[in-house]
């Protein structure tokens, strides 16, 4: 975010995030802190406008809640826009963990690629079979190389290794669960953030002395 224009001592000047300079959850925070310190509730509200469309929820939102939470002040307003963070936070986590990732009942997977030559279409044969964990290919350097290039630019679940034993050698292809065990990391990840929020959330709103409803969605 560049080029925030904000009103202090009679008149309007102009700050530059520079995003080269700071991390993005450092932005937010600063920018909250620097305009509730000022009492710009009405510019704080559009910039939070912004930063809700403009900014990762995991990797910049979520932790400036978190450390701001942590700080807040007894100004209504500057409970409001960060309540508003909380809400925003929220709401996504919910929706991501609405379902747990499901342990892979197969050995199928799949291989998104452009290549149709009869090495891929041989590979992709492999990672479409529901009860096959191994293949091993055994061809030319050159051939070996392009189906590893292959495997690498789809980021599919497969481990590969080459068996240097024979003429030529064997690549050996592997199955493996990643793509799940990312997921469910990242569900686990998603699951102790909306704990960690919801508990912030009880602090507001017993600080406020209302209870705050959360069901606001807003979207991206």
């Amino acid at each position: 975010m560049s080029g925030i224009v904000f009103k202090t001592f009679g008149s309007w000047k102009t700050v530059e995030w520079l995003e080269s300079s700071r991390a993005k959850d450092q932005e937010i925070i600063a920018i909250f802190q620097a305009f509730s310190a000022i009492k710009e509730w009405k510019l704080l509200e559009e910039l939070i406008d912004q930063i809700l469309k403009s900014y990762s929820v995991h990797s910049a939102i979520i932790p400036a809640v978190k450390f701001l939470g942590m700080r807040l002040h007894s100004e209504a307003e500057e409970k409001k826009q960060l309540i508003k963070l909380n809400n925003y936070c929220i709401d996504k986590l919910k929706q991501r963990t609405e379902i747990r990732p499901e342990t892979p009942s197969t050995w199928e997977r799949e291989l998104i690629h452009s290549c149709r030559c009869i090495d891929c279409t041989a590979l992709s044969s492999f990672l479409s079979d529901a009860e096959l964990n191994t293949y091993n290919f055994k061809a030319s350097k050159d051939r070996r190389n392009h189906v590893e290039e292959q495997v690498r630019k789809s980021k599919c679940d497969l481990d590969f290794k080459t068996i240097t034993s024979g003429s030529p050698h064997t690549l050996s292809c592997i199955k493996n669960k990643k793509s799940y065990e990312n997921m469910n990391r990242v569900y686990n990840e998603d699951t102790e953030f909306l704990i960690q929020l919801r508990q912030l959330e009880e602090v507001f709103s017993q600080s406020s002395g209302l209870k705050i409803k959360l069901s606001v969605i807003y979207l991206l």
